[in-house]
Formats: C-alpha cells, structure tokens, sequence
C-alpha cells in the first residue's frame, strides 16, 4: 500500500475508534438495563460492521484487478539488485 494511503487509514482508524468508544459510554447504561435499548444508539456500531464489509469487499476486488492487470501486462525484466530502497520508497 502507498505510504500516505496507510496514513489516512490509521487516521481514520483511529477517529473509528475514538468515535465507538465515546459511543460505547453511552451504550453501557443499556446494556445494564438502566435505559431501554434504541436503535440510535447502535446506529455506529451498525455503520462499522456495514464499512469494514464493504472495504473487505473493495480491498478484495482491488487485489483481483491488480493481479488481473500484472498478468496481462507483467512489463519488462529489471535488474534492481543494486538499487537502495529509501524510507519513502516501499518495496
């Protein structure tokens, strides 16, 4: 994965579980029965479950069509053994 792509992800990891775990405060009085259970309530619980679906899905369908297209185009052999692969240049 690109370096800046696997940044936004953390990022947007991160806010996920910010978000849950402010919503998961709210969420323990209904599991202790102190409050009836509303569908609201569950509502990020249920677009987290929906999002990590469909990425699964697209992360899939990405990797098809990457080695779909490295297939039909695998490129011309290179000679890279003596090339010094920076921080900024992922191998």
């Amino acid at each position: 994965m690109i370096t800046h792509l696997e940044i936004q992800l953390a990022l947007a990891f991160g806010v996920a579980a910010i978000i849950l775990f402010i919503n998961f405060t709210h969420i323990v009085p209904v599991i202790s029965g102190e409050k009836p259970l509303y569908a609201l309530a569950m509502l990020p619980w249920f677009v987290t479950v929906g999002g990590l679906y469909w990425w699964h899905r697209m992360s899939v369908k990405a990797k098809t069509r990457y080695d779909q297209f490295l297939k039909n185009s695998p490129g011309k052999e290179i000679d890279a053994s003596e090339i010094e692969h920076g921080p900024g240049h992922p191998v």
